[in-house]
């Protein structure tokens, strides 16, 4: 406690500019809360010392226990046969901060939410024929609400070899060309 405080004075409400009102005489150096509203709250306290009241201070409390609501989820197929998710969430306390998304308990892709609490983001490649995904809303106090969907991951193609020697000799250099089906395809 600082030194020479013989008093303080606290009160937690929806205002900052609060006069406290509950007295503490001696002066006590913890208070702990319990059963705090959602929302924003103020601590406002003030403290007493030999020349008499100090000016009142006010620090804020955001509390949000809870998750996410209405969570919508839209899924296409990307002109490389991947999985576009669209996302969005409500959460009007502290606003939506990411979303993952998760096949047999494990993570595949995370995206964060852009201002409007959305995000658009594509899947990783997947096991084509039906996938059962979870994707999960977090806010930014951590709290999430999930939901579950199946997609239909079409099967992928393959490229094509469309040309390559008759016959290799040692030591020589090796030409072999292809086409991949897709437009950002990489062929290895």
């Amino acid at each position: 406690l600082f030194s020479g405080v013989n008093a303080v004075q606290l009160v937690l409400s929806q205002s900052p500019n609060s006069v406290p009102t509950v007295a503490y005489d001696p002066p006590i150096k913890n208070k702990i809360l319990t059963n705090l509203p959602e929302g924003i709250s103020y601590i406002n306290a003030r403290f007493r010392n030999n020349i008499g009241w100090g000016n009142v201070a006010s620090r804020k409390i955001k509390v949000d226990v809870t998750s996410p609501k209405n969570i919508v989820v839209e899924t296409s197929i990307t002109d490389d046969d991947l999985i576009a998710v669209d996302a969005s969430a409500d959460d009007s306390l502290s606003g939506i901060k990411s979303y993952s998304v998760y096949i047999n308990g494990g993570k595949i892709a995370e995206a964060a939410a852009d201002t409007n609490g959305s995000a658009k983001f594509n899947l990783p490649p997947l096991s084509s024929g039906g996938q059962k995904l979870e994707i999960k809303a977090y806010d930014r106090a951590g709290n999430y609400a999930s939901t579950e969907i199946v997609v239909n991951v079409p099967e992928l193609q393959v490229p094509k070899i469309t040309h390559y020697p008759q016959s290799i000799k040692v030591g020589s250099v090796v030409d072999i060309r292809g086409k991949s089906p897709y437009l950002d395809g990489e062929i290895i």
